[in-house]
């Protein structure tokens, strides 16, 4: 994830109230999210909580930490080199005894639940859960406040598609929401249409075919080839 990169307003910003009148029309679960606060943005504005317009640009990423652990930090930079050269047994090993002694460590969770994503995803699942209901747990996530830790946000979206592994459909649609909800800067791109096409397959999945139809339509703005999209409203009109 790229450090310092420009986010633009979602449908709430960081701590924005007045959810009614910020609804992204691409994240209907939007709607019941309440406040919605992304977390590790250094925000553009004075005051924690403001009005904002859809597209204005609300702030930037803020840096890591320098040290990412006291004791493991090279094993964690060495684990990313190691999943940038899609060397997943390395990126996953070296971080066996950082598991063990620092299993609280976010950045320890994060790299070793993404290296596991391509090699055992069984356990990749249950990290990635940890990991996001501590970040949960820490920010006080719930039925009134969605939060988003920015540093993290593969994490939800990767999460979401384990989710969708194990059936998990509702599950599945509001950690791929919360990542959607963090990726504005990315409307129109690959990842952004697959994880529309994703939240699709999670309300088909759901028999809601209602929000199905809603949401392959919601493709097909960005993607009008979109087959994924096209399948299901066939499906529904049957």
């Amino acid at each position: 994830m790229r450090q310092w990169l420009i986010l633009f307003l979602v449908y709430l910003t960081v701590n924005v109230y007045g959810q009614q009148l910020y609804r992204n029309p691409d994240i209907p679960l939007s709607n019941s999210m309440g406040i919605f606060r992304i977390i590790h943005v250094v925000s553009s504005q004075k005051s924690e909580t403001y009005d904002a317009n859809i597209g204005e640009k609300i702030g930037t990423v803020e840096k890591y930490p320098e040290k990412l652990s006291d004791k493991f930090d090279r094993e964690i930079r060495l684990s990313i080199n190691y999943y940038g050269n899609k060397n997943f047994d390395s990126a996953r090993t070296i971080l066996e005894s950082a598991m063990i002694i620092e299993s609280k460590n976010p950045f320890i969770l994060d790299n070793y639940a993404r290296a596991c994503y391509y090699v055992d995803r069984p356990t990749s699942f249950n990290v990635y859960k940890k990991l996001i209901s501590q970040l949960d747990s820490t920010y006080q996530n719930s039925d009134s406040l969605t939060v988003v830790d920015i540093w993290f946000r593969d994490a939800y979206w990767k999460l979401g598609t384990l989710y969708m592994d194990n059936k998990e459909w509702r599950n599945a649609y509001y950690d791929i929401s919360r990542f959607l909800g963090a990726i504005q800067e990315s409307k129109g791109k690959k990842v952004y249409i697959q994880a529309l096409e994703y939240l699709t397959e999670c309300a088909f999945n759901s028999y809601d075919d209602k929000l199905a139809d809603y949401l392959a339509n919601r493709v097909l703005v960005y993607d009008k080839q979109s087959e994924y999209a096209h399948k299901v409203l066939t499906e529904i009109k049957k």
